[in-house]
């Protein structure tokens, strides 16, 4: 069973979905300043309908591996009645 949210968040989410699929060909993942990240939404549900998530940024394993980690750098919150996304690292442009 999934979350609802209100219907201006929801379309926010949707257009940064798209860009990110612009950008890196996955729904979840953007690029900033040369920089990737990944965002994802929180599970929890909000009465005013807004939406919330963390937001990770890929790293290089520091042992030299060939691997890719990614950690949590931030979050960002989309407002339900506005749109308007407030978080750093780049998320706000995609919407």
């Amino acid at each position: 069973m999934g979350w609802t949210c209100s219907y201006v968040a929801g379309n926010v989410m949707d257009r940064m979905a798209e860009q990110s699929f612009q950008q890196s060909g996955n729904q979840n993942i953007y690029i900033y300043k040369g920089n990737w990240f990944m965002w994802e939404t929180s599970r929890r549900e909000y009465e005013d309908g807004s939406i919330t998530g963390s937001i990770c940024q890929f790293i290089e394993d520091p042992r030299g591996k060939t691997r890719i980690f990614a950690r949590r750098v931030g979050g960002f919150r989309i407002d339900s009645v506005t749109g308007k996304i407030k978080g750093g690292y780049g998320i706000t442009e995609l919407a």
